[in-house]
């Protein structure tokens, strides 16, 4: 669940009918899926209701995540601290890719067949933010270890 602002809720509104025909159109999208939304009205005034946002959690994979990163359209540079990024579960920004520009830290290599997959949908994504017309975006990216590599060699053999 993710909080909205009074203008992110006006935004969604404005165009979830033109996201869902994305969605329908574009199964391999990565842009998130919202599936209700809710306010929660308090006593005291307009200024204490809050509006949520259900979406899909990408955390939620059945396969083991070496790393994570949250990767925002900022011209601010974000980074986790070496001693935030080594624990389990830690979630790498975008300050810390550019260390892997500079030999800081490795990413794993992408076989042709994902980076087609991940580009095509990357394309239809940014052409629908752009018909939207939304330069506020936020990727969540999932490192895991590859497909058919030796562990996956030893137990067919």
């Amino acid at each position: 669940a993710k909080s909205l602002s009074n203008k992110e809720l006006k935004f969604l509104l404005k165009h979830i009918a033109r996201m869902n025909e994305h969605f329908e159109d574009c199964p391999n999208t990565i842009l998130p899926r919202y599936y209700f939304l809710f306010r929660i009205d308090r006593l005291g005034g307009s200024k204490a209701n809050e509006t949520w946002a259900v979406m899909d959690n990408v955390n939620e994979v059945p396969l083991d995540v070496l790393e994570r990163y949250d990767l925002k359209g900022s011209p601010a540079t974000r980074t986790t601290n070496e001693e935030n990024a080594v624990l389990p579960g830690a979630v790498l920004k975008d300050g810390n890719v550019k260390e892997v520009k500079k030999g800081v830290r490795r990413l794993p290599q992408v076989s042709p067949w994902d980076s087609r997959q991940l580009i095509s949908a990357l394309e239809g994504d940014l052409a629908l933010l752009e018909e939207m017309r939304s330069t506020n975006y936020s990727v969540f990216v999932l490192i895991t270890p590859p497909r058919g590599g030796a562990e996956d060699e030893e137990e067919e053999g």
